[in-house]
């Protein structure tokens, strides 16, 4: 009798059909793995583990290709700790930044863009307008406040920009900031803005840079740590302590 049964048993699994064996093996191997991935990530979800994993895995992206050199056009100018102690708590009085346009002007900067808001109107106005018109090619800030009303520079100012850009930023979730949208309300943002104004008068490759009219996402590609990008000072471009040539023919980001 046991003989008989393991008989039949063998023979009923070697008798099943090549349909049935297909669709077994379609569970077995693909289902089952797919169900059990799905458990795995509602659970991930769930715990909110995915946020840091994409994070971790867009870093270390990066530290894998290795850093890449910052555009050797672009130029920072810092309001730094050293400058705030020199000229007082931020927001600094705005006859420095007519200062600063005075000392940059005869060094030639390509452009000259501030990432700041000149939303309150000064005294000094009339002046810094003067130094923006003499310098030819200043690009200011725009932005919107949290009711959605556009915050822009005060006409004084605004009128003798050569162009502004918006200075908005898309952070995701988890805190890190993966791109930036090429316009805002038809207001192009304030890199894109001064690399048009900037390939104006040099020989680039156009192709690299959008339409400004564009709504699309301009992912970014970190080239490395902002400690890498060529910086200086506030306090010592106005004290005049740099070489002339730093400043030439440069994107200058105020």
């Amino acid at each position: 009798m046991v003989n008989s049964r393991r008989s039949n048993h063998w023979h009923l699994g070697r008798g099943q059909s090549p349909r049935g064996k297909q669709i077994w093996n379609f569970i077995r191997w693909q289902m089952m793995p797919g169900a059990i991935a799905t458990g795995i990530i509602c659970l991930a979800i769930q715990h909110g583990l995915f946020g840091p994993l994409e994070k971790l895995a867009y870093i270390g992206l990066f530290q894998l290709r290795g850093t890449t050199p910052w555009h050797d056009a672009i130029v920072v100018v810092e309001i730094d700790d050293a400058s705030l102690e020199a000229l007082g708590q931020f927001p600094i009085a705005r006859h420095h930044y007519t200062h600063l346009l005075q000392e940059l002007t005869p060094l030639e900067p390509a452009v000259v863009a501030f990432d700041i808001l000149f939303v309150d109107s000064s005294d000094d106005d009339p002046l810094f307008a003067q130094a923006m018109l003499q310098q030819g090619r200043v690009i200011l800030a725009e932005a919107w406040d949290l009711n959605g009303a556009k915050v822009s520079a005060v006409p004084t100012l605004k009128d003798v920009a050569v162009t502004t850009g918006h200075v908005l930023r898309d952070d995701d979730a988890d805190g890190i900031n993966r791109y930036v949208r090429a316009t805002a309300a038809r207001l192009p943002s304030l890199g894109l803005a001064a690399w048009h104004v900037y390939q104006f008068s040099n020989e680039v490759d156009r192709s690299l840079a959008p339409s400004v009219l564009s709504n699309e996402r301009l992912w970014l590609n970190w080239p490395g740590p902002t400690s890498n990008v060529s910086a200086y000072s506030f306090i010592d471009v106005i004290e005049n302590k740099l070489p002339p040539k730093v400043f030439q023919n440069k994107i200058v980001l105020v």
